[in-house]
């Protein structure tokens, strides 16, 4: 390995190929851009992360002693802002604003595009719901079906018996 290169460099990226999850990065310092490098994420098997950093970001190197074709982008860094937190907290914010965010067993997501769930969902506790909900199927409220129970009428402006 050469005198000038260390196993640990901090850089930014100036290109990315998002899908072999790989980055160049350029070192200022001694005015190089490295090959493609792998990126280190948390996790890569049965329970994956997809990550890749975005051109400008600073980021944190690690070379193998073989040389300097065998590296990682480790992690990214804050070099000036840091954004709000705290114990407990802990988020991903994204480009568009859509963010997902735990603070001490409160979850928020904020989703700009909307949400996708498949799957069955249980909700345990209230429900409070601002807007309209609509359904492309029935409704029910315990036995009661809201596309199919009907009301006894007495006619023109009677009042409505409960649903049947």
């Amino acid at each position: 390995m050469s005198d000038t290169w260390s196993l640990i460099r901090i850089g930014e990226v100036v290109a990315v190929d998002h899908a072999r999850c790989r980055a160049r990065v350029h070192f200022e310092d001694l005015d190089v851009t490295s090959d493609w490098l792998r990126l280190g994420v948390r996790g890569s098997k049965s329970t994956r992360e997809y990550w890749t950093p975005a051109i400008g970001e600073p980021v944190v190197c690690g070379y193998l002693s073989s040389g300097t074709e065998e590296g990682f982008v480790l992690c990214s860094y804050y070099p000036h802002d840091v954004p709000d937190g705290g114990a407990g907290v802990r988020y991903t914010v994204f480009p568009d604003g859509s963010m997902v965010r735990w603070d001490n067993g409160l979850l928020t997501v904020v989703a700009t595009g909307g949400v996708h769930i498949t799957g069955p969902v249980v909700i345990t506790g209230t429900l409070d719901v601002s807007e309209n909900i609509t359904s492309q199927a029935d409704v029910l409220a315990g036995e009661i079906s809201l596309a199919e129970h009907t009301h006894i009428s007495a006619g023109p402006g009677s009042p409505t018996s409960g649903p049947q």
